[in-house]
């Protein structure tokens, strides 16, 4: 007891005197520590390394990205860089829609906001942020299980490669799968990247007419997994054939056929000429004046 007294007085004494603790270091002060500022908070103001830390307001948005100073470092963001990892979005826009936890797509530990958005580090056809192994290239089994979820090949996969840098879904047999790309105007997503029968204005091929005027003209649509063939979109169809121009204007394998340029008259001999047009030759072995 008698030590503890004597402690409390020297302290007494020494506050008189001012050689008292120093006082917190106010808002922008070089600093060391956390407890060395008033506001609480010593961050590195450049290069996220500390070589140059200040006092700073935890709840200071620095950078302009949506992130304040103490979700930074929650995060291991850089406070001093709106977009740590250099992909192009902003970190605030890839901390996701949790408060107080930043989102970590694959569970690897590392925020979505460390982990560039378009960057695949083993070349697995997985980028970063939602391969758990950016190190190790997934096996087949598994690339199919992460990368064939959508479309026909959801539940259909147990195996896929990756070429080129696309995920080849291998889907088992008469699921309809098209990995090349949409082909059939099904209401389904045969090439299993979640969109269902785009791009296939002009695909229609034998459903829409594969002869004449008809053949490899874009006048079909693929409307709610059926096809609409908007053959009046072509400049020369014709419902029936009717004009003499040398064209299968109905799409039926014939050209110019007949009755196209009869002109009803019995003593006439009537044929058509692409250039030329109708043609009307007088027949006076049928016709008596």
């Amino acid at each position: 007891m008698a030590r503890l007294g004597a402690a409390l007085l020297g302290l007494a004494i020494a506050t008189l005197v001012g050689c008292g603790p120093p006082s917190a270091l106010p808002l922008g002060a070089a600093c060391t520590s956390d407890g060395a500022c008033a506001t609480g908070y010593c961050e590195a103001i450049y290069g996220g390394d500390g070589s140059l830390q200040r006092c700073v307001e935890p709840d200071a948005d620095p950078d302009g990205d949506g992130l304040a100073n103490f979700a930074e470092r929650l995060a291991g963001s850089n406070p001093n860089n709106d977009d740590t990892d250099g992909d192009g979005l902003l970190d605030g826009a890839e901390w996701g829609p949790v408060t107080g936890v930043p989102r970590d797509r694959d569970g690897d530990g590392k925020p979505d906001l460390l982990e560039h958005d378009g960057q695949d580090a083993d070349a697995d056809c997985l980028l970063d942020p939602d391969d758990a192994a950016d190190d190790v290239p997934a096996e087949p089994t598994q690339l199919a299980a992460l990368a064939c979820t959508r479309g026909v090949c959801a539940g259909n996969t147990a195996d896929a490669q990756c070429k080129d840098g696309v995920v080849r879904c291998i889907a088992k047999v008469g699921v309809g799968h098209e990995p090349d790309g949409e082909r059939s105007c099904d209401g389904l997503d045969n090439d299993c990247d979640g969109e269902t029968d785009e791009a296939l204005d002009g695909k229609a091929a034998a459903a829409c007419g594969q002869l004449g005027v008809c053949a490899g003209a874009a006048a079909s649509r693929c409307v709610a997994g059926q096809w609409l063939c908007n053959l009046a979109l072509l400049p020369d169809w014709e419902s029936i054939e009717k004009t003499c121009d040398g064209k299968d204007n109905d799409c039926d394998g014939q050209t110019d056929e007949a009755p196209i340029c009869d002109d009803g008259i019995a003593c006439t001999i009537d044929a058509c000429d692409a250039t030329l047009g109708c043609i009307h030759t007088p027949d006076n072995t049928t016709c008596q004046d």
